[in-house]
């Protein structure tokens, strides 16, 4: 949203229209912590990341 009002940012509406998530959460914490580890294996594994977890 922009900060100035509250209709939605064309970035933002992109990023929601275009977003890739694997399961809707309700924003709890450990639901979040847990999706972010999703995405960083899924980048690890996709994308070749040399990190060690």
């Amino acid at each position: 949203m922009d900060a100035a009002c509250s209709h939605p940012s064309p970035a933002s509406t992109e990023f929601q229209s275009g977003h890739d998530a694997r399961d809707v959460t309700a924003h709890h914490p450990v639901d979040d912590a847990k999706g972010n580890a999703e995405a960083l294996l899924t980048m690890k594994e996709q994308m070749g990341l040399k990190i060690r977890l």
